[in-house]
């Protein structure tokens, strides 16, 4: 998305989408906070102001989950779509970041450095109870995504020593645990 002569382009680093309550979310270098604006440029309002980043609307349009450093490492937090009522769902002295709200909206997947150096894909219920790691490797995962009917989620690796996407299915981890 480029917004002629507001300099966003140069300033914003991650545009979440366009929902059906009209407005595109984003994270600036500049503020490293997350500012909501209607698609046409106008109506700019910041949502956050600490190190916030990554930001994903829930299917739903209600609710934004976003990573922050404002506790010394990042987080994974949840806010109303206006900035309201900010909720850190996860507690670590790793880094957790990216997340990604499951279709029906009561997951979220996200990227944590929990166990080792490298990054794996975790799943959380949308409160940030049951923390489950979905890959297991000593290589980059990251960058998760929920396909439309939630059953499988793709995301990026190095695992192959290049970037590709990969799959994991759930229904599979439904039947693990």
């Amino acid at each position: 998305m480029f917004i002629q002569g507001r300099g966003y382009a140069d300033d914003a680093i991650h545009v979440g989408y366009v929902y059906a309550n009209g407005k595109i979310i984003f994270e600036r270098h500049s503020s490293s906070g997350i500012y909501a604006i209607n698609p046409d440029g106008t109506g700019e309002k910041s949502l956050s102001t600490q190190g916030d980043h990554t930001p994903n609307w829930s299917s739903d349009g209600k609710k934004i989950a976003f990573s922050s450093l404002r506790d010394g490492n990042s987080e994974i937090y949840i806010m109303n779509a206006d900035g309201a009522n900010q909720i850190r769902l996860t507690n670590n002295g790793f880094f957790d970041f990216r997340p990604s709200w499951s279709p029906d909206g009561k997951k979220i997947a996200f990227t944590s450095t929990r166990v080792t150096d490298s990054y794996d894909i975790y799943v959380m219920n949308s409160d940030g109870t049951n923390q489950t790691r979905l890959t297991v490797n000593s290589i980059n995962d990251y960058a998760p995504s929920w396909s439309p009917d939630g059953t499988t989620i793709a995301f990026t690796s190095d695992r192959d020593g290049l970037a590709a996407i990969y799959l994991r299915n759930l229904t599979v981890l439904d039947r693990e645990h």
